[in-house]
Parts: C-alpha cells; sequence; structure tokens
C-alpha cells in the first residue's frame, strides 16, 4: 500500500522543519553565550556583538567546505 501524498508532505515538512530548527537553536544558543563571555572579559559592546559572528562564521565555513 503506498502512502497517501497529503501523508508524505506532513512527512516532508516535519523533516524539514526539525532539519531546521535544531541549527537554529544552537545558534542563538552559541551566539548569547559568546556575546556574554566577551562582555564578561571586558570586550565593548561592539566586539561583543561582532566576535560571536566572527567565531561562529568560522565554524560554519570550516564545516561547510
Amino acid at each position: 500500500m503506498e502512502p497517501s501524498r497529503l501523508a508524505v508532505r506532513r512527512i516532508q515538512r516535519t523533516t524539514v522543519a526539525s532539519v531546521a530548527i535544531r541549527p537554529a537553536i544552537a545558534a542563538v544558543v552559541s551566539y548569547r553565550h559568546i556575546h556574554e563571555l566577551c562582555l564578561r572579559h571586558g570586550e565593548d559592546q561592539l566586539a561583543a556583538v561582532l566576535i560571536p559572528l566572527a567565531v561562529d562564521g568560522t565554524i560554519m565555513e570550516l564545516f561547510s567546505s
């Protein structure tokens, strides 16, 4: 018996959502952690905003190649 198109669509949407949501949550948690760490160690506000982007961007670039 073949699954209906509606069932296949629901499975596809659930898969896409779960694959997209987990990395998004990890990115937010990582950014917030590094930002707070920078502020606690005396970095100014601009550096505390940019450093997490540089660190996470470098990691993403490393794993995407």
